[in-house]
């Protein structure tokens, strides 16, 4: 693992990101896969950015093989509209820039800037799922808790997190059948299963 020390942040990599990240960049001829990078990147950039402006920066930053984990030991003592803030932050800002790579793309015609716009606007809504570990679960978990308790307002987003799983699977084996290559979708069921069952949540 390595790790770099920047101001009171503590970035670390490891060597098997570096390695696919490496593999990535001599194999992937069209860059769909760097463009996908470029832009989970620019969310998370987003989260950060808010924390730094609202001066509550990140203890430590990992990237790993499944994306990018913020340590954000400071949340308990944040107030709420804050961390509304920072937690909507990553979506915005991807919002934001499909927002501008689409008015660019209006007049310079380029299918790498086409993708780069719907990449990002795909992350944008992916994220604003009422899911547990999505943005959009982390957000109405917040809203939630300013009216009920926190064990009323985690089962809420277990439930719907359980809701959304089931079209989502039932639409990703039909995606997958008719084209026999396309399983995007049923991976991110398998994605919503696993973070229902392992409560991997920000906030749990």
């Amino acid at each position: 693992m390595m790790k770099i020390k920047l101001f009171n942040t503590t970035l670390s990599f490891s060597y098997a990101v570096i390695a696919v990240m490496t593999c990535v960049l001599l194999f992937d001829k069209n860059g769909g896969i760097i463009l996908c990078f470029l832009s989970s990147l620019i969310h998370e950039a987003g989260h950060i950015t808010a924390m730094l402006m609202l001066k509550s920066p990140p203890e430590k930053i990992k990237l790993c093989m499944f994306g990018i984990e913020i340590c954000d030991c400071k949340r308990s003592t944040r107030n709420k509209k804050h961390d509304l803030i920072i937690t909507l932050a990553g979506v915005t800002v991807n919002f934001l820039v499909a927002l501008l790579v689409f008015l660019i793309n209006l007049f310079a015609k380029s299918k790498i800037l086409f993708d780069f716009f719907a990449i990002n606007l795909t992350i944008g809504l992916f994220n604003l799922m009422p899911v547990a570990t999505l943005d959009g679960g982390q957000a109405l978990f917040i809203i939630l808790t300013n009216k009920i308790k926190h064990e009323k307002a985690s089962h809420i987003i277990d439930a719907l997190t359980f809701i959304l799983i089931f079209p989502t699977a039932v639409l990703g084996f039909v995606v997958l059948l008719r084209s026999k290559y396309n399983f995007s979708l049923l991976l991110i069921s398998l994605y919503l299963i696993f973070a229902l069952v392992f409560k991997k949540s920000k906030f749990l």
